[in-house]
């Protein structure tokens, strides 16, 4: 593969790394405020009649805080390895192949992304574009 078409590939795939870890900063967030809220409607209506309403909801918004936490951890790091890919970090090489390699699980745009990842990322010609 040309140089210049490497190049590009880099960049598509730094944008791509981009976008999925936008839309799972946005899920995450809207998660963990869904389950906030719910758990806190919970516990607040139920606690009234019934104390068990209120361990509930707590847990519940313990649950959902986990959740979005979790997606977050990975989210943040994703968009991250997007930006250095789009700036031709070299480091950006072993992120990108650990991020698409977990994103295999992740069916199926982050199927469509780890081969993507993989196919781009093991390229011979790859280290001569990340040069930063």
């Amino acid at each position: 593969m040309s140089a210049n078409k490497l190049n590009q590939k880099v960049d598509q795939l730094g944008l791509f790394f981009l976008i999925f870890g936008i839309i799972q900063l946005l899920f995450g967030l809207g998660l963990g405020l869904l389950y906030g809220l719910m758990g806190a409607g919970v516990g607040v209506l139920g606690a009234a009649e019934d104390e068990g309403a209120l361990v509930a909801g707590g847990l519940m918004m313990g649950v959902g805080v986990f959740v979005a936490f979790m997606v977050l951890l990975f989210a943040i790091p994703m968009i991250a390895t997007g930006r250095a890919l789009r700036h031709k970090k070299r480091w950006s090489k072993v992120a990108g192949m650990i991020f698409g390699g977990l994103g295999i699980f992740n069916f199926p745009i982050g199927t469509a992304l780890g081969v993507f990842s993989f196919i781009v990322l093991l390229d011979k010609e790859i280290d001569s574009v990340l040069t930063e």
